[in-house]
């Protein structure tokens, strides 16, 4: 009753090409319990509304995940036979390491189908964008869509089956490769799934930056004609009939007011998006930081005890796995603030030029929208994504390294044992 409650409005209209980008993430991002929502072909395009069989299926894949994860987790710390916690330091390490994935994994789970009222504010404001500014090179898009896809699974992949082979050996010669496969196998798949849980986040705002693109190519498309008009834009000559608005192509006062809609539109997208992922992000954020002190460190020990070269590769490997993660989105949201500022010059840009005055006008409104409605990326407002952040992540990891060497020794032993 509370989920109903929660996705009162159960459904959205989503146009065929929108359908056709997002269709490949949804179908990723459902199959690990991320997007209980189906999509539903219809006369004119799709609706995605939200399932109850697949939300169903999500509570039962992350209760199966956790419990198990959790005890493998559990039976690992306290058995005297432990494949992975043989140092008192390690220990401690590896339970807040791992514990914090099922974590992460599990509250993404839960909380997707009550941010489901966000997800629906975000294809309408993309189907409103979209029938102003439609989006081009659809087959293109969708493309790129299934390749970033498929290079961030294969990366994972090759990182989790690297590891899940070298512990595999190591636990055969002691003869226990089995325990080993009983503990970890399924606590590894839900490190698989955090990875997925990210997925959302970065194509809506990947998708939100195609739609300021757009409108940034309706400002430099009037900019252009205007400066083909005047020849030098800098010092043109003034009009005030507004019969002549034509003259000046996608620039008429209802061009603009239009533009300034879709302008709000995108807006309304990046807060919906903030609040849809929101909850996963701030876990997701955490995960990062938190792994990029746990890797290293292994690295760090690894080299400073001439360890095995499987082994420094294999922490290595997660390393630029875990930064690589953080870059994703960090750089997607920069590139999308990026793509904002670009809309404010081109608006200043046409301030300066002698444009008619309703037009004119009509952009000093706009220039004003631009400066009290500003594109942020956040997390409950706790932190703002873009990349001072990496700066701020930079100098936590540095302070957290130095207090774990000096909380713990670096003994030859502190990894895995070398007998």
């Amino acid at each position: 009753m509370a989920i109903r409650t929660a996705t009162k409005k159960r459904e959205v209209a989503v146009t065929s090409d929108l359908y056709e980008v997002l269709q490949p993430f949804i179908f990723v991002t459902r199959a690990f319990g991320f997007m209980p929502i189906v999509c539903k072909k219809k006369v004119l395009g799709f609706v995605a509304e939200w399932s109850i069989g697949y939300t169903i299926y999500s509570y039962l894949l992350g209760l199966f995940m956790m419990f198990v994860s959790m005890n493998g987790l559990h039976e690992d710390f306290h058995q005297s036979n432990s494949v992975r916690m043989g140092n008192t330091t390690v220990k401690y390490v590896t339970l807040i390491d791992l514990g914090e994935v099922i974590v992460t994994v599990f509250i993404g789970i839960v909380a997707t189908p009550f941010k489901l009222k966000h997800l629906w504010k975000i294809l309408d404001c993309f189907h409103k964008i979209d029938n102003v500014l439609p989006q081009k090179k659809i087959k293109e898009e969708q493309r790129h869509t299934i390749i970033c896809i498929l290079i961030a699974i294969g990366c994972v992949l090759f990182v989790l089956t690297y590891e899940l082979y070298l512990w595999g050996e190591i636990s055969n010669r002691s003869g226990l490769l089995w325990v080993f496969m009983k503990r970890y196998f399924i606590l590894f798949s839900t490190y698989f799934m955090v990875f997925i849980q990210e997925m959302p986040y970065w194509n809506f705002t990947r998708l939100i930056r195609k739609r300021i693109e757009a409108l940034n190519h309706a400002l430099d498309a009037g900019l252009e004609i205007f400066k083909s008009l005047t020849k030098l834009w800098i010092t043109p000559i003034k009009t005030n009939k507004k019969s002549n608005s034509s003259n000046f192509g996608i620039l008429s006062h209802q061009r603009v007011v239009n533009l300034m809609k879709v302008y709000e539109l995108i807006g309304d997208s990046v807060d919906a998006t903030n609040d849809f992922c929101g909850v996963s992000i701030l876990f997701i954020m955490f995960s990062c930081l938190l792994h990029l002190v746990v890797t290293p460190y292994f690295l760090l020990v690894e080299v400073a005890n001439n360890g095995y070269f499987i082994f420094i590769f294999l922490q290595f490997s997660w390393t630029m796995l875990h930064c690589g993660r953080l870059m994703v989105i960090v750089e997607t949201c920069q590139y999308c603030l990026d793509e904002h500022q670009k809309t404010v010059d081109l608006v200043f840009k046409l301030l300066s030029c002698e444009l008619q005055e309703d037009v004119k006008d009509q952009l000093k409104v706009f220039a004003l929208q631009l400066s009290g409605r500003k594109v942020r990326f956040t997390s409950f407002s706790m932190m703002k994504i873009n990349r001072s952040l990496l700066t701020a992540i930079g100098g936590s990891i540095t302070t957290f390294l130095v207090i774990l060497f000096q909380f713990g020794s670096v003994g030859s032993d502190v990894y895995y044992s070398r007998d």
